[in-house]
C-alpha cells in the first residue's frame, strides 16, 4: 500500500471512531428522559379504520302516475353534503344513478327498485329517518278565539252572568267610562 491509501485508511478509521465514540457517549439529558418527570408515553399506534360501509341512499316515493298509459314512479333521492336532493321520473325497467324501478303497482301504491342492487320496496310513507316531512292534509284554518268573557258565560249560571254584568257596570260607572250605558239590562238593573 502507498502512503496515501494508508493514511486515508487510518483517517477513515479514526472518523469511524469517533462516530461510535458520539453515539456511546451519554449526555446528561439521558436522565431526564429515564426519569419520565411528566409520566409522558409513546402515542399509541391505533390501527387504521374500516373503510366506511357503501350503503345506498334513503329513497322516497312521493308520487305514481299512468299518464297516456304507461306507468311512472315519482322518486326522490335524499341528498348528501355533496350532493342535492334528486328527484327522477322512471318507468318498470329503466334505471338511473344506481336507481333501477322493477315494478309499479299504482293501485296499491307501492313501488319496487333496485337501490345500488339492494332490493326495496317504496310506498307513500315518509321514512322516519330521512328528516323529510310529508305535505300535512290542508287543515281548515282554526275559527277566531271566542273572547274570554264568552267562554266564561257559556261556564257560569244565568245568576253568576247577571252578577258579572252589574259588576262590570259598577266598575265602569265609577271610572266614568261610557261603556255602563250599552250594557244589557238584568233582572238586578231592568232601566239600564
Amino acid at each position: 500500500m502507498n502512503r496515501i491509501g494508508t493514511i486515508s485508511l487510518l483517517a477513515f478509521g479514526v472518523a469511524a471512531l469517533n462516530a461510535h465514540a458520539l453515539e456511546a457517549r451519554q449526555s446528561p439529558y439521558d436522565k431526564i428522559v429515564e426519569s419520565n418527570l411528566f409520566k409522558l408515553q409513546a402515542k399509541p399506534i391505533l390501527p387504521p379504520p374500516p373503510p366506511p360501509v357503501n350503503q345506498p341512499p334513503k329513497v322516497a316515493l312521493t308520487g305514481i302516475t299512468t299518464i297516456l298509459g304507461k306507468r311512472l314512479a315519482f322518486i326522490s333521492v335524499e341528498g348528501t353534503k355533496l350532493h342535492p336532493t334528486e328527484s327522477m321520473i322512471l318507468a318498470e325497467g329503466q334505471a338511473a344513478n344506481g336507481i333501477e324501478v322493477k315494478g309499479i303497482d299504482e293501485k296499491a301504491g307501492v313501488v319496487r327498485i333496485f337501490n345500488c342492487g339492494e332490493l326495496q320496496i317504496l310506498n307513500f310513507e315518509v321514512p322516519k329517518a330521512s328528516g323529510m316531512r310529508a305535505n300535512p292534509a290542508p287543515m281548515a284554518s282554526p275559527s277566531p278565539a271566542a273572547p274570554v268573557q264568552a267562554r266564561l258565560e257559556s261556564l257560569m249560571t244565568p245568576e253568576e252572568q247577571t252578577a258579572l254584568i252589574e259588576l262590570q257596570r259598577i266598575k265602569f260607572q265609577q271610572e266614568g267610562n261610557p261603556i255602563h250605558v250599552i250594557l244589557p239590562p238584568t233582572d238586578l238593573n231592568p232601566n239600564e
